[in-house]
């Protein structure tokens, strides 16, 4: 699922990079780490912001990623709707400029619901896992 993180990064205009990150030394509380620049189908690889040695964050899974990325989104003029159900959350985005509303994308987890939505609103295409 990093991958919907990789795209969403990108529908927001941000570049990201895949890299493997490596310990060449130092200690448990100063490490030091060398970037090697891999697909995203490396087992070890990361994913990164560009330039930087922020990693993007886990908008499927984390909770928090996920406020941040509906800060972002309402920025943008989205308005999340996130309803709960026995099975799982259901997520949609209603897009000001265009008053409609995304599908709804159903998950067991709100924040991979929310990231799918997101996808949506930003790209106008569903998310589709490319193995």
């Amino acid at each position: 699922m990093r991958k919907l993180d990789a795209a969403i990064a990108e529908a927001l205009g941000r570049e990201i990079t895949w890299q493997r990150k490596v310990k060449t030394g130092g200690r448990r509380i100063k490490p030091t780490y060398v970037y090697y620049a891999c697909s995203a189908d490396d087992i070890c690889a990361q994913l990164f912001y560009a330039g930087t040695e922020v990693e993007v964050p886990k908008f499927h899974k984390d909770g928090n990623a996920m406020l941040e990325l509906d800060r972002e989104m309402q920025a943008r003029g989205f308005m999340l709707m996130v309803e709960v159900y026995n099975e799982g959350y259901s997520a949609s985005y209603w897009i000001c400029h265009a008053k409609e509303w995304t599908d709804d994308h159903v998950s067991d987890n709100m924040p991979k619901a929310v990231a799918l939505a997101a996808y949506k609103a930003l790209t106008g295409k569903e998310w589709v896992e490319n193995d």
